[in-house]
């Protein structure tokens, strides 16, 4: 539940995150290192302010690193999701506090807007032992000015979802997990088929085309075409199995359409765009519980796939 960047150098940022045991509140570190592609070695640098996993982390235009929310331990029994926020500078390896965001939040997107500024999308809120609910609330962070502002709030709250930016600047908000008590205060466990698209001439999100059926935990990235490919992701509702079917979403029609699956079907897995226009996913949960052949003996993506558009 770390971040990793890509810098405007070339190297890697991988920051935060938890490890250790299964513990309850998890861990959280303040540790950064960076990873050098031509040397392929690993160096510690700066660390942040705040121990956190489940934030984003978002590269500005000028080279620095926006690094926000997240969560860490509270006491012995309860987690705090946090505000805070802070920047990475490239040039001295060190990082400052920018200004808070206005909601606490973890396990939500972040996609920088072709003004530069970046949107922080959805979430989830700890507000108790073990207990979180979804936020619909979005915010934008001005790097000129620092300062957080609210912006538009999606339809529905959602968290593990994916958001991307398309070529015309809007950004696309796909699934993911809602809150447990619907409006009528009916219970609903799982993952949202639905998606909502932002508009940042106007500061509003609308409801746009569904998916076929509902994931979490899934990848989004856009081809060299503008299409945008979604990936694998398992139901909220039971986390047991990963999904190995895709689809793929064309801005212009607004439509899904199914494209060839993966192999092993995951979630929680890594993706991203390669050079030549094709997409490499790694790793993920393949099975968990009842789904796997040993009951209790979660079973892992173990191999690399790549998806040629």
């Amino acid at each position: 539940m770390h971040t990793l960047t890509v810098l405007a150098d070339g190297r890697v940022l991988a920051a935060g995150g938890t490890t250790g045991g299964s513990s309850f509140p998890s861990p959280a570190l303040t540790s950064a290192e960076l990873y050098d592609p031509a040397t392929g070695t690993w160096t510690p640098t700066g660390a942040m302010a705040d121990p956190r996993f489940g934030h984003s982390a978002s590269l500005l235009p000028d080279g620095r690193v926006l690094v926000a929310g997240g969560e860490h331990p509270r006491s012995s029994r309860t987690s705090l999701s946090l505000t805070t926020a802070e920047l990475y500078d490239p040039a001295t390896g060190t990082w400052t506090t920018t200004a808070p965001m206005n909601d606490a939040r973890w396990e939500h997107q972040s996609v920088l807007l072709n003004d530069g500024r970046v949107l922080v999308v959805g979430g989830l809120v700890s507000n108790a032992y073990a207990t979180t609910v979804g936020l619909a609330l979005c915010e934008v962070y001005d790097p000129a000015a620092g300062t957080w502002s609210a912006a538009g709030t999606m339809t529905a709250p959602r968290f593990a979802h994916q958001a991307v930016r398309l070529l015309d600047g809007s950004v696309l908000a796909i699934g993911g997990g809602q809150a447990r008590l619907t409006d009528d205060a009916t219970f609903d466990a799982y993952s949202l088929a639905s998606t909502e698209r932002y508009d940042p001439a106007t500061d509003q999100w609308s409801a746009d085309t569904g998916l076929p059926w509902g994931r979490s935990y899934h990848h989004a990235v856009l081809l060299p075409s503008g299409d945008c490919l979604v990936v694998a992701g398992t139901d909220d509702a039971e986390l047991d199995a990963g999904f190995q079917n895709a689809v793929r979403y064309d801005p212009a029609t607004r439509e899904w359409t199914p494209t060839n699956g993966m192999i092993t079907g995951r979630w929680a897995f890594g993706a991203t765009a390669l050079a030549d226009g094709r997409v490499l996913a790694v790793g993920g949960t393949s099975r968990t519980g009842l789904a796997c052949a040993v009951n209790g003996r979660d079973e892992f993506a173990m191999g690399a796939e790549v998806y040629t558009p």
